[in-house]
C-alpha cells in the first residue's frame, strides 16, 4: 500500500532556553572551581596539582564552571508519583516540566508567533578573557598555567528579544498529541502556558479535562511588559 506522511517540524532555529533549566553543581565541583580560581585554600593532605581533580577543555580555556547551574545533561533521576485516576501510564510532571521550561517559550508575539527570548551577554570579567587562553603572554609556556586568572564562563539575562510588530505578547502553545491523564496539559497551565492535547479514549479525555480544569486567567490583550516577562521567567 501506499504511505503518506508529512513532516510537522522543518525547521532548524528550534526555541530552546538552556538557562531557564540549569541544575545545582555538586559542591565538589565548586569546591575545584574555587581552588582553580585561587579563593578557596586546598585542605587535602600533600601538594594538589590541577591533574588530581581532573582538567578539562574549559578550564584549560581560561573558564570554570557557570555559576547559574550545569547542564541537566542526558539522564534525569526523577521519582515516581502515585495517580489515582484508572489510567495506567501517566508519568510524573516533574518530567514534563524542564521540557516544556526549555521548549517552549513564555511568551509569543500574537500577529506573528515569534517568540521572545533571553538575551545575554558575558558578565565584564569574563569578557575581558574571550577570545584569550590562561596562556596570555609571549613567554607563556614557559610560565606554565595561569589558574590565578580563572573566572567563571559567566552570562547574564539583560533582557528579552522584540519582533519588532508592536503587538501584544501571549502564551506559547503546547501540544500533547497522545494526551492521556493530562498531565502535560496541567504543568503547561501550571508554567503560564496555554496547550493543546488530543486524547482518542473519551474516557481519558473526560479525565484529563477533569484534572486540568481550575481557576485559569488567560493573559488579557495589551502590551506585556518587560518587568513581568522577567518576573516570569525567574
Amino acid at each position: 500500500g501506499t504511505t503518506n506522511f508529512q513532516y510537522a517540524w522543518q525547521g532548524h532555529s528550534y526555541y530552546f532556553d538552556l538557562d531557564a533549566i540549569r541544575k545545582p553543581h555538586t559542591s565538589d565541583g565548586e569546591y575545584r572551581n574555587k581552588l582553580r580560581a585561587g579563593k578557596e585554600k586546598y585542605t587535602g593532605k600533600g601538594a594538589w596539582s590541577i591533574h588530581e581533580f581532573g582538567s578539562t577543555s574549559v578550564f584549560s580555556m581560561g573558564s570554570s564552571i557557570h555559576p547559574k547551574g550545569k547542564n541537566p545533561g542526558d539522564l534525569w533521576r526523577i521519582p515516581t508519583m502515585p495517580f489515582p485516576g484508572a489510567h495506567f501510564a501517566t508519568f510524573p510532571p516533574k518530567l514534563i516540566e524542564p521540557i516544556i521550561k526549555a521548549g517552549s517559550p513564555r511568551w509569543i508575539c500574537s500577529k506573528c508567533g515569534k517568540p521572545r527570548e533571553r538575551i545575554t551577554e558575558p558578565t565584564p570579567e569574563y569578557a575581558k578573557k574571550l577570545g584569550k587562553s590562561v596562556h596570555n603572554h609571549k613567554d607563556d609556556l614557559k610560565r606554565g598555567m595561569r589558574y590565578d586568572k580563572v573566572c567563571n564562563a559567566e552570562y547574564v539575562t539583560t533582557g528579552w528579544s522584540d519582533c519588532g510588530c508592536g503587538e501584544f505578547w501571549e502564551p506559547s502553545v503546547v501540544l500533547d498529541p497522545f494526551g492521556g491523564s493530562g498531565t502535560v496539559g496541567k504543568v503547561a497551565r501550571r508554567l503560564g502556558r496555554r496547550f493543546i492535547i488530543i486524547e482518542i479514549k473519551p474516557e481519558y479525555a473526560e479525565m484529563a479535562r477533569q484534572r486540568v480544569r481550575g481557576k485559569y486567567k488567560p493573559t488579557p490583550p495589551g502590551v506585556v511588559s518587560l518587568t513581568q516577562i522577567m518576573e516570569a521567567e525567574k
